[in-house]
């Protein structure tokens, strides 16, 4: 008679049950510690403090006693463990995080590295400034005098790049090819500390900053352009090449044209081939400007006029393509004051075929 071998293999089979019943992962408590970082980098502003806590945990994201903890902050920081912060559970403290506060002190890239049981943890920081120092070809420019503004190391302007004292911006006139520097006109009698615009940091690409700085301008008072008053004596305005830097000037004074589309301030322009001339009118008040375009009889309508808006409304802007041939453009003023200056900025191109 033959025994079934079966009830053998079943007890065996149950024995090596038994035996593996234990926790599959018991060997990974406690194992491969890291170190946790939350936030886990930092974007901040110079002078501006940000808490991050830290916690240790294992490969099954058990948080771990914290051991050997230490703070070292790189440049431009500093990184102070808050010792008022005490997580609790159950009304016991525990070991298992801590909370540092980081601060910005100096603009860059820089990192605060953690130590803590037997590992190490870096934390990117990146402070940007909120102030910056500048470089001035001259500290007190006679009104539409070019000034130079250079900018330190590792900053450079970006699109949209300007300057302006007292809030008043000025006009661009050119930006140098490394980005480095522009030049510009300041407005007439603007005095006060400079700040610029649209400028960027080497570390922090695509970020733009208006930043005050310490530099200080005083800019003379401007002097009227004469003959504005008639065709005849109508100052002369050298357009820039096609699509080469604008055109830019301040001017003020009476608006004693008697234009077809109101009083005005009358400037003369030839066009030598045909050309696309956008112009932008701005000032500081709230009277209500225009800019109108005329042709040689310095009456009938040449171009789109730049005057979209009502009484404060600013800057103006349009875009008109001229035929070669001579024009008249009239700023015009639509209100019983007038303005202590306006600004105006002309650009060129060449006309896109259709």
């Amino acid at each position: 008679m033959k025994r079934s071998m079966c009830g053998g293999f079943l007890l065996a089979t149950l024995a090596g049950i038994v035996a593996c019943s234990g926790d599959p992962t018991g060997d990974l408590v406690g194992a491969g510690l890291t170190i946790q970082a939350n936030p886990s980098s930092l974007f901040m502003a110079q002078d501006e403090t940000k808490p991050v806590d830290i916690s240790v945990v294992d490969k099954q994201g058990n948080e771990a006693d914290i051991t050997g903890f230490q703070v070292v902050p790189g440049s431009g920081v500093t990184a102070v463990e808050d010792t008022a912060f005490l997580p609790t559970n159950a009304g016991v403290h525990l070991n298992t995080s801590k909370r540092i506060n980081i601060t910005g002190t100096a603009p860059g890239a820089t990192a605060v590295t953690i130590n803590a049981n037997g590992t190490t943890y870096n934390i990117p920081v990146k402070v940007t400034p909120t102030s910056t120092t500048i470089t001035l070809s001259n500290p007190a420019p006679a009104a539409n005098e070019p000034l130079t503004i250079t900018l330190p190391s590792g900053y450079k302007f970006g699109a949209g790049a300007g300057a302006s004292v007292g809030g008043a911006p000025g006009l661009v006139q050119s930006v140098a090819a490394d980005s480095s520097s522009i030049v510009v006109l300041l407005p007439p009698g603007g005095t006060g500390a400079v700040t610029v615009d649209s400028v960027q940091v080497d570390f922090a690409p695509g970020v733009l900053f208006s930043l005050p700085t310490p530099d200080s301008v005083t800019v003379g008072p401007v002097t009227p352009q004469t003959g504005t008053n008639s065709a005849a004596s109508a100052p002369l305005l050298t357009l820039p090449p096609a699509d080469d830097g604008p055109l830019v000037f301040f001017d003020a004074g009476t608006y004693d044209f008697a234009g077809a589309n109101g009083p005005a301030r009358l400037y003369k322009f030839v066009v030598a081939d045909s050309t696309d001339l956008t112009v932008t009118l701005d000032w500081p008040s709230l009277e209500d400007l225009g800019v109108y375009f005329y042709a040689s009889d310095a009456s009938t309508d040449a171009g789109n006029f730049a005057d979209a808006g009502g009484a404060g409304a600013h800057p103006e802007s349009s875009t008109s393509t001229f035929a070669p041939g001579t024009y008249y453009m009239g700023v015009t003023n639509f209100s019983a004051t007038t303005p202590p200056y306006y600004g105006i900025t002309i650009t060129t191109a060449t006309p896109v075929a259709e």
